[in-house]
């Protein structure tokens, strides 16, 4: 079978004669979570981030091993006060949220997900990561977890159709956002129940996702018909290019010092 791909450069390759720019790439996605951001505060919170309180991760409780129904680390009893004391200074602030706003911070939240929290997951399990409950229900652990580090500080962990755990890790820039949502946005919107984000907007998650990614690649890579297995191929490639290689490299190099 003929691959789609034929590398131009180091830093380009042509998938089925569209050009894609790994530096593109790399700007799109920094520039992803700047927009997701700036969507946030300006319109969906509609509150400048100055006059929110600062969040620090490592202050929270999380019990990654309590199976208690309805246990979240939202509601933990040994973070009630300083749930409390994060939302009290804002809620004179709150305003109505604007669904159309909601929406497009699902579509940036989920990009966000896919591009940057690990390897590609199908599509399914993606979104039901973002469709899954926020603490334990019906025997099921929930989705959103805290790890605070260097590198993410939180994650969405599902299931697979095999029951095998996939984790996505949330960058530390986009994890604060998230967490904010979840302190001021999501308990006002009563359609949401127990779920992450609003079911009805998963009605036809393949299709969704899929409309997501090829809507994002067209306008940040100029791509057409790029969806999440296109996608998928393209990192793949990569992957085997530059990082098999730099393994290989180190092989290379472990052997020259023997």
């Amino acid at each position: 079978m003929v691959s789609p791909i034929t590398w131009n450069s180091d830093e380009e390759l042509t998938y089925n004669d569209q050009l894609f720019s790994i530096t593109r790439h790399q700007e799109a996605l920094h520039a992803l979570v700047t927009e997701f951001s700036n969507h946030f505060y300006k319109e969906v919170l509609c509150i400048p981030p100055r006059h929110l309180p600062p969040i620090t991760f490592s202050a929270f409780q999380d019990a990654h091993l309590n199976t208690d129904p309805g246990y979240s680390l939202f509601t933990d009893p040994r973070n009630a006060g300083l749930i409390t004391s994060l939302r009290r200074p804002v809620r004179p602030l709150l305003k109505k949220v604007d669904p159309a706003a909601l929406d497009r911070f699902m579509e940036l939240m989920f990009l966000i997900m896919l591009f940057l929290g690990g390897p590609q997951p199908p599509a399914k399990e993606a979104v039901d990561i973002l469709e899954a409950s926020v603490q334990n229900e019906g025997g099921r652990a929930r989705a959103l977890r805290l790890y605070p580090g260097p590198l993410a500080n939180m994650a969405w962990i599902g299931l697979d159709e095999e029951g095998k755990a996939v984790c996505r890790f949330v960058v530390p820039a986009a994890a604060t956002v998230v967490m904010q949502y979840m302190l001021y946005v999501r308990p006002r919107i009563p359609e949401l129940g127990i779920m992450m984000f609003r079911e009805s907007m998963m009605c036809d998650k393949g299709a969704w996702a899929e409309g997501v990614t090829k809507k994002w690649m067209k306008e940040k890579m100029g791509m057409d018909n790029v969806g999440l297995e296109e996608y998928g191929t393209i990192m793949l490639a990569i992957g085997k290019k530059h990082l098999v290689s730099e393994i290989d490299d180190d092989d290379d190099d472990d052997d020259d010092d023997e």
